[in-house]
């Protein structure tokens, strides 16, 4: 062969570049093969999962043994709109409602004119054989709203169940919505985990959802299904608005919402979305072009209706949203800063200067260096002309307080390491004049000025306590976006704790919703709720897990912990190093009260074994 080519440095380079190539082309070839068969292996690790916890056999033969024993049988009304379903996924979902291990349902089948002479030949044929099947044929063509409403006008039962007609009811559903109303009969909507399954009627995306939360409703659709809901409700509120097609049953839920808070969560499986060209369980986008239209309708609604000041958002991936709420009032609010690191404090003081549109009444700095000459110091500048665009703590109508703190030591008299932070935040809240208080860390910087705006505008919602938000590290790794309680877990902090700033599973960091606790190090609460609560208990509590016990007991006495995502702040400081003797005291108190966090979906139940 000859070689002659390679003697010019041209030639060899191009010899060089070309093989490059080669080997690059072939390394992206390798790739994909390598990451379609993990992709394959997962998909099928997962699928394998959701069928081990389909019910057996002597399962469901055991619940329908224990059916007749069930003090309370109401009956359930399915209601099921049809429309050219094709024949297979027709059948599959109506065989899906006979092979329920509970048995007093019906089944409303409501053909909405229905072109496809195989759909009435289908209806007719269970009808036939079975008359729990119970058939209406519209004589034109309503869309699903119309459908859906002749479907509950005909059912007799107390409660209606919502299935969609391609779709797989799992043979245990009903027997646990009935368990669940004989232990609690007074609720008035019960709602399921989901998966979804393909033509292949292979299993995937298991949805595991949090427990009843109001603040994330108006945000994203969690409820979908399994969904049985009290017929009275639906009657009381009219039913469907056709002009909310495809996104008619979040509208429904959002108004029912509105009218109680008897909403319950079965921690299981008990609905299939089909996957195919012509279902909405087919992608992330919406399978008809009207649907985001009519969601962002459904949720403006929401502003409309319960008076709320606020700013539509378009959220974080499709099908979501995310409100800005403005304060209704003038509020006076409290700022309490615990300046545990003096040598962060003009972070914080500069962010309530330069990053703040929403002016405090008061600032209180507690801590036991009060930096009282520097913050003197930072107004005097301020107000001399070197910061005239300043507002917040720079305000002259907002009062500046200095709380000391004397030096906290241990039973031998020596100063204590950690400070007694709950110590602190009571001694400022006990001095603060505001009927609003803000706990807030040093070494604090914010992404946007509205961050506290945000914050307050929640507190003008019924039934919420607390409000925090996402803390980054100044490298954009989480710092906090909530607490997580639960007997399975050895600490309080979310398992997204030190990651990149991530999304998490089903989007929970990055949208509005309800947690089991937020951070002292950005705490926002009404006077009058820290004050009924006694404030925060330092007595089990002293340096950690305060915060979190706080908004426990909140819970308990009825309110509502906000988590805000848009309202972020970045701080310098690391995380306070967990106290074993406080993290002990707060799973004896707590774990038997929430064995299992309520908001946050465990990574170990996402991705281990269900």
């Amino acid at each position: 062969m000859n070689f002659n080519f390679l003697k010019s440095p041209f030639s060899l380079f191009r010899y060089r570049e070309i093989g490059a190539r080669v080997r690059r082309a072939i390394s992206r070839v390798i790739s994909r093969v390598i990451s379609r068969v993990r992709r394959r292996n997962s998909a099928a690790h997962e699928s394998g999962r959701l069928l081990a916890a389909w019910p057996p056999a002597a399962h469901l033969a055991e619940q329908r043994n224990l059916e007749v024993l069930l003090p309370y049988r109401p009956l359930i009304s399915l209601v099921i709109p049809i429309y050219n379903t094709p024949e297979i996924y027709l059948r599959n979902c109506l065989d899906s409602v006979l092979a329920q291990s509970y048995s007093n349902w019906e089944a409303c089948l409501v053909d909405d004119c229905s072109p496809h002479p195989h759909v009435r030949k289908i209806l007719q044929e269970y009808a036939q054989s079975d008359a729990r099947f119970r058939t209406l044929f519209r004589n034109t063509n309503g869309h699903i709203s119309t459908a859906t409403n002749d479907g509950w006008k005909m059912a007799r039962g107390e409660f209606i169940g919502l299935v969609d007609h391609d779709d797989l009811l799992w043979p245990n559903a009903l027997f646990e919505v009935v368990s669940e109303l004989n232990k609690n009969p007074q609720l008035d909507v019960i709602y399921s985990d989901e998966d979804k399954i393909n033509d292949r009627e292979i299993h995937s995306e298991p949805f595991f959802k949090p427990d009843w939360s109001p603040d994330l409703l108006p945000n994203m659709m969690f409820l979908s299904h399994f969904l049985v809901v009290r017929r009275r409700l639906v009657a009381e509120i009219g039913g469907y608005e056709s002009c909310f097609n495809g996104t008619q049953d979040w509208e429904l839920v959002l108004r029912i919402a509105e009218r109680t808070e008897s909403i319950f969560h079965l921690r299981k499986i008990l609905y299939s979305w089909r996957i195919w060209s012509g279902s909405t369980a087919q992608g992330e986008e919406p399978a008809k072009p009207y649907v985001t239209s009519a969601q962002e309708r459904a949720v403006a609604q929401v502003i409309r209706r319960r008076h709320y000041q606020a700013f539509l958002e378009t959220g974080p991936i499709p099908n979501t949203f995310r409100m800005k709420f403005l304060p209704v009032q003038r509020r006076h609010l409290s700022v309490i800063i615990l300046n545990l690191q003096p040598e962060f404090l003009d972070k914080t003081i500069l962010t309530l200067a330069y990053r703040t549109d929403f002016s405090p009444t008061e600032i209180i700095i507690v801590g036991e260096s009060n930096q009282q000459e520097r913050i003197l110091e930072l107004r005097r500048q301020s107000v001399g002309g070197a910061a005239a665009d300043a507002t917040g703590v720079f305000n002259s109508e907002t009062a500046l307080r200095f709380v000391e703190i004397a030096p906290g030591v241990d039973s031998a008299g020596s100063p204590r390491a950690t400070a007694e932070v709950g110590r602190w935040a009571n001694a400022g809240a006990e001095q603060a004049r505001g009927e609003y208080l803000i706990f807030l860390d040093v070494g604090l910087e914010a992404l946007s000025s509205d961050w506290l705006t945000r914050l307050v505008g929640h507190l003008d919602h019924a039934g919420v306590g607390i409000v925090g938000t996402r803390l980054l590290s100044p490298s954009r790794h989480v710092l906090h976006c909530g607490y997580v309680v639960g007997n399975r877990r050895n600490g309080t902090a979310s398992p997204y704790e030190g990651l990149p700033d991530t999304p998490g599973y089903m989007y929970q960091n990055f949208l509005q919703r309800n947690v089991t606790g937020v951070s002292i190090r950005c705490f926002l609460t009404p006077k009058a709720l820290f004050n009924q609560l006694g404030g925060f208990d330092v007595s089990s509590f002293p340096r950690n897990h305060f915060d979190l016990d706080y908004c426990l007991r909140a819970k308990d006495a009825g309110y509502r912990t906000v988590y805000e995502p848009a309202s972020v702040l970045i701080s310098a400081r690391k995380a306070p190093v967990p106290i074993q003797k406080e993290d002990l005291e707060l799973h004896k108190k707590w774990d038997a009260r929430y064995p299992i966090d309520p908001y946050f979906i465990d990574s170990n139940v996402v991705t281990g074994s269900l």
